[in-house]
């Protein structure tokens, strides 16, 4: 079966390395280092299960992305962390409809749970459903709506 493929977008290669390095074995990690790089490749034909994005990064923030995310493609799973954080940044994380708020330096295992929930949510059925019949539609209805465009 082929891996969830993960969008990180970070302005730190440390950072992106690190998501490379611990779920290498588990996810297609696809590592960008802005905001505009990632809305160039989620407007096109993609096949991106989850977006995962630093909140503090030059040019386009992390909420200013996510915001345009969720304009693009409402269904579209992200996740925002951050080593800034505070009340009003988690809120305003919040009100922008991040579908999960980390802060750095986070846990690998509790960034593991996090996908696994997120994905499965995306998915809207189990695994074992991903092998039959209405699995596979099911995934291909989720790429015609992420790619009508």
């Amino acid at each position: 079966m082929a891996r969830e493929k993960i969008l990180v977008v970070d302005d730190e290669k440390k950072v992106r390395d690190t998501f490379l390095a611990a779920f290498f074995d588990e996810y297609k990690i696809v590592p960008v280092a802005g905001g505009r790089e990632a809305l160039n490749i989620l407007k096109r034909p993609n096949d991106i299960d989850l977006v995962v994005s630093d909140v503090m990064m030059p040019g386009m923030t992390g909420i200013e992305l996510l915001r345009e995310i969720k304009r693009i493609n409402p269904g579209q799973k992200v996740v925002l962390v951050t080593g800034h954080s505070s009340k009003e940044v988690a809120i305003e994380v919040l009100r922008s409809d991040a579908d999960e708020y980390i802060e750095k330096p986070f846990d690998v295992e509790k960034i593991r749970v996090v996908f696994e929930r997120l994905l499965s949510e995306r998915k809207g059925c189990t695994e074992e459903g991903i092998g039959n019949v209405q699995g596979k539609i099911g995934q291909a209805q989720r790429f015609i709506r992420r790619n009508y465009t």
